[in-house]
């Protein structure tokens, strides 16, 4: 049984990094990243998941859509993992990205509470964006960095 969690373990280890996670990863500190172009597909709609978030909030036609795909494809969220929604006029695509003290995700509840500074001024948090507008951004925040997803105003 070990070896099987081994074999996995390298196996995803090997896996190529999506260019979302690229991007994630090589942004700078309060440099913004627009989410345009990070998916396989155009998106005309972006979504984030945290932490034990398996649907998004919401009432409208968009969180309707997203939420009847997570439950027909069995999404479940956890601890480790936050989540990127891509979605496009026929196709929704949802890539899972692991937390960790180099790269982790703040909600929009969490930055009303902390009010971090590094934020963009343009900058407003939100859980879906829909159009190109929809961006993230990187703070440290207690030593930790974070993404922020959300939308860039005007």
């Amino acid at each position: 049984m070990l070896a099987i969690a081994v074999l996995a373990a390298y196996y995803f280890a090997q896996l190529p990094e999506t260019p979302l996670l690229k991007a994630l990863k090589s942004a700078s500190i309060g440099s913004v990243v627009y989410a345009e172009g990070l998916s396989p597909r155009p998106a005309q709609a972006v979504c984030v998941l945290h932490p034990y978030q398996d649907r998004v909030y919401g009432s409208d036609d968009l969180a309707m859509r997203v939420n009847t795909f997570l439950a027909k494809t069995s999404y479940q969220s956890d601890e480790g993992h936050f989540a990127f929604i891509f979605i496009s006029r026929d196709e929704i695509t949802v890539e899972r990205i692991k937390r960790s003290t180099e790269l982790d995700m703040l909600s929009v509840s969490e930055i009303n509470q902390a009010r971090p500074s590094g934020l963009p001024a343009n900058f407003i948090p939100e859980e879906c964006v829909v159009g190109p507008s929809s961006a993230v951004t990187k703070i440290t925040e207690n030593v930790r960095t974070f993404a922020v997803f959300g939308e860039i105003k005007p």
